[in-house]
């Protein structure tokens, strides 16, 4: 017999994709043979786990939806708006796209500035889901084709390729700035450097290509402040993807080209 609370619990299962129907079928035959309750039942046979209740009950408390992602298919057009590295920093991960609206599964739905960077670099209305770190780093691998480790290399090396001190320019790896300037890692830092920007009420940024390092500063209230430099021999590919992003000609370098963003203008 199953009770009214069990049967609600049941459908958000159900309705979270953490319990099949077959699944419960299953479980109801034998709670019938060997008594006891059906939640046991389903969580003996590992039907569902105690996260999924665990989760249901926090769904309910943020009026959130749950989802396991488990048996979760790609959504290629979701995935593709999100670099695999922002979504294993962020512990979120595209699952849908339906007209504009975005949906993607955080650990944290609350988020806001999680929420605020999604919606600027896709451009898309955002939907938040609740699920499991252990779920969306798994979603990760599966979508993204990388593992988390996979993900931090190409984070420490620009583009997965070993950053060497002596090697001071793109074309010694035998790849052209255009090419690496579309790799996930160089479209991941500038949308990440424009993001900074935006919080920080930035009016301007400043990509300086010196003898020995890149400088970046940021304008604000008429003065530059200085961050982080990013490698030396990705200078060119990140020059590369802000020329991509403006539309600008990205074989043009000796006469200057102004680069102007308005919200919305991603790519």
């Amino acid at each position: 017999m199953i009770d009214a609370d069990q049967k609600l619990l049941i459908d958000m299962l159900i309705k979270s994709s953490a319990l099949t129907e077959e699944e419960l079928k299953d479980a109801v035959n034998l709670q019938e043979l060997n008594g006891g309750s059906i939640i046991d039942t389903l969580l003996e046979k590992e039907y569902i786990r105690n996260i999924d209740i665990e989760m249901i009950n926090r769904s309910q408390e943020l009026g959130i939806p749950y989802m396991c992602l488990s048996d979760l298919e790609e959504d290629t057009k979701a995935a593709s708006l999100v670099p695999a590295s922002f979504a294993l920093d962020r512990k979120a991960v595209p699952i849908a796209l339906e007209n504009n609206s975005l949906y993607v599964a955080m650990v944290d739905p609350l988020d806001v500035n999680l929420i605020d960077d999604l919606r600027l670099i896709t451009e898309s209305e955002i939907q938040p889901i609740l699920s499991t770190e252990d779920d969306i780093n798994d979603a990760i691998r599966r979508f993204y084709g990388m593992t988390a480790d996979d993900i931090r290399g190409n984070l420490e090396s620009a583009s997965g390729i070993a950053a060497i001190e002596e090697i001071e320019t793109i074309e010694d790896f035998g790849l052209d700035p255009d090419s690496l300037a579309r790799t996930p890692t160089v479209i991941h830092y500038v949308d990440q450097l424009i993001i900074e920007a935006v919080r920080e009420k930035a009016t301007d940024i400043h990509i300086e290509p010196l003898e020995k390092k890149v400088r970046i500063r940021f304008r604000m209230d008429g003065v530059l402040h200085e961050r982080p430099e990013p490698p030396k021999n990705v200078e060119r590919a990140i020059i590369s993807r802000v020329k991509i992003m403006a539309r600008l000609n990205i074989a043009e370098r000796r006469r200057p080209q102004m680069v102007v963003f308005k919200e919305g203008s991603l790519l």
